[in-house]
């Protein structure tokens, strides 16, 4: 899994690619989200094998509450960036289905 961002006037693209040696194609339906307080929501998309979460880039604790909340370790899902073990702050959380 690779993470890609690119920074827009006020929203950010957050890129998620699953790599392989076989080519795959990603979907993700979200089914909930968080972002901080007054920051943009602007939705998730999905292309070949990335999915992209549109967003506001400001990092928040409260954000990060919801997405450790009754997670473990080995539930979370991160980048190439090492989570100490998981998360003090945020830019945003998307709770959803995955489709590899």
């Amino acid at each position: 899994l690779m993470m890609a961002s690119v920074v827009s006037a006020e929203v950010k693209n957050n890129w998620m690619y699953f790599e392989s040696n076989v080519t795959v194609t990603a979907r993700f339906e979200a089914t909930y989200h968080a972002v901080g307080k007054g920051e943009k929501w602007e939705g998730v998309s999905h292309k070949e094998n990335g999915v992209n979460v549109r967003c506001g880039d400001r990092r928040s604790a409260e954000v990060a509450a919801e997405f450790i909340d009754g997670l473990a370790v080995v539930n979370a899902l991160a980048t190439q960036h090492e989570v100490e073990p998981l998360p003090h702050e945020l830019e945003f959380a998307v709770f959803g289905n995955l489709t590899i």
